[in-house]
């Protein structure tokens, strides 16, 4: 999208916030995953910052915080069925 765009000025920028509280959470009844208390955790209007500035910077792709872009990268790396695994621990309630 952002390619077929750019003749016509417009920018395009998709923007990976990493793990945000907010009422999904709730919603989605994910009180009990360990997702929120990585130390890759931002608040929502850090992530919209991160977002904007990246936009206006011309990145088509922004990912929030440094620590979320190094997963971001391990996970390219990394075996498919190892992430799906990590995923799943991730997001499981613990007990």
């Amino acid at each position: 999208m952002a390619e077929e765009l750019a003749p016509r000025e417009v920018k395009v920028s998709v923007l990976c916030p990493g793990p945000v509280p907010s009422g999904f959470q709730d919603r989605a009844n994910l009180h009990g995953s360990p997702m929120l208390k990585s130390p890759a955790v931002l608040d929502a209007a850090t992530v919209a910052k991160i977002g904007y500035e990246g936009l206006q910077a011309g990145k088509r792709v922004v990912i929030a915080g440094k620590l979320n872009a190094f997963g971001v990268q391990m996970l390219r790396l990394s075996p498919r069925n190892l992430v799906t695994k990590m995923v799943k621990n991730i997001q499981e309630k613990k007990k």
